[in-house]
């Protein structure tokens, strides 16, 4: 509840994964040299689908700009985002279970599983290498104006 009493909706429960390409056709879930696995999937609230998978490629492009050990500057990555409700409720008997309790899964790993068994997305978005070192930049100078410590 808002303070004055209204209902503020949280929006709609999204499943994301992030992956990564050395060319845009083969890709796999972010494996990190010092970091190891690093968060490539969760479960969040938002408006709609594509708006997530922009905030969710905004916050790695953020991370990657402190990152002075990991080589991202000529990786692809793409954002999945599946509607977590309508993934769930379109299993049928022959489908798998698409919800995170019946796939046994957790919000970081329900994303692989639903790319695994090839549950139609809500959202894909894609950066090429030029829009990534873009977006590092961008996210950069939005902490540096925000008066945020920046390393790189």
């Amino acid at each position: 509840m808002a303070d004055n009493d209204e209902f503020v909706d949280p929006g709609t429960e999204y499943t994301w994964l992030v992956e990564t390409s050395d060319d845009g056709a083969d890709w796999w879930q972010e494996l990190h040299p010092v970091h190891g696995s690093r968060e490539s999937g969760g479960m969040e609230f938002a408006r709609n689908a594509e708006e997530l998978a922009a905030a969710v490629l905004g916050r790695r492009f953020a991370a990657l700009h402190g990152d002075e050990i990991y080589d991202w500057e000529e990786l692809w990555f793409r954002v999945t985002v599946w509607n977590h409700r309508a993934v769930s409720d379109w299993a049928g008997p022959h489908q798998p279970p698409y919800g995170l309790e019946q796939a046994r899964t957790t919000p970081q790993t329900h994303g692989m599983y639903l790319k695994a068994n090839k549950a139609e997305p809500h959202a894909v978005e894609v950066r090429v290498p030029r829009q990534v070192r873009d977006g590092v930049w961008k996210a950069h100078v939005k902490a540096a104006a925000s008066g945020a410590a920046t390393s790189r």
